[in-house]
C-alpha cells in the first residue's frame, strides 16, 4: 500500500474515535501517523501466517521481555530467534531485523501475533 492509501486508512481508523471525542481532546491530525497504523495493522489486506510451532520458550521470552520492557532495540534478537524456530516468513523477519528501534510500538502486530493480544491473534 502506498502512502495514499495509508493516510485514507488513518482517517477512517481515527474517525470513530474523533465523532466519540470532545474536539479539545481531539488528537491533532498532524499526530495521525501513517507509520503506527503500520506498525500496529501491518497490511490489512495481507494475512501473514504465523504457526505455533514458532512460538518456543525463546520467542516467547524474548517478545515478553521487549513488551514488557518497551525496549524494542531488541527486536533483531527476537528475529534471530524467530529464525531459529523455524520462521521463515520475510514480512516477519524484515519487520524484527530492519525498523527502527523508534519505529515499534506496543501494538506491534509480530508482538502481538507471538504473544497472542489484540487483533493480531493468531
Amino acid at each position: 500500500m502506498g502512502d495514499d492509501e495509508w493516510r485514507g486508512l488513518a482517517a477512517l481508523v481515527y474517525l470513530p474515535f474523533m465523532l466519540q471525542t470532545p474536539p479539545f481532546r481531539w488528537v491533532p491530525r498532524e499526530l495521525h501517523s501513517t507509520a503506527l497504523l503500520r506498525e500496529v495493522y501491518y497490511n490489512p489486506y495481507r494475512f501473514v501466517p504465523f504457526p505455533a510451532a514458532w512460538r518456543t520458550s525463546d520467542v516467547l521470552g524474548v517478545a515478553r521481555a521487549v513488551y514488557d520492557s518497551n525496549d524494542f532495540g531488541q527486536m533483531p534478537v527476537l528475529g534471530d530467534a524467530l529464525e531459529d524456530a523455524g520462521c521463515d516468513s520475510a514480512e516477519i523477519l524484515n519487520h524484527c531485523r530492519h525498523a527502527p528501534a523508534e519505529s515499534h510500538a506496543r501494538g506491534c502486530w509480530v508482538l502481538d501475533r507471538i504473544l497472542k493480544r489484540g487483533q493480531n491473534r493468531g
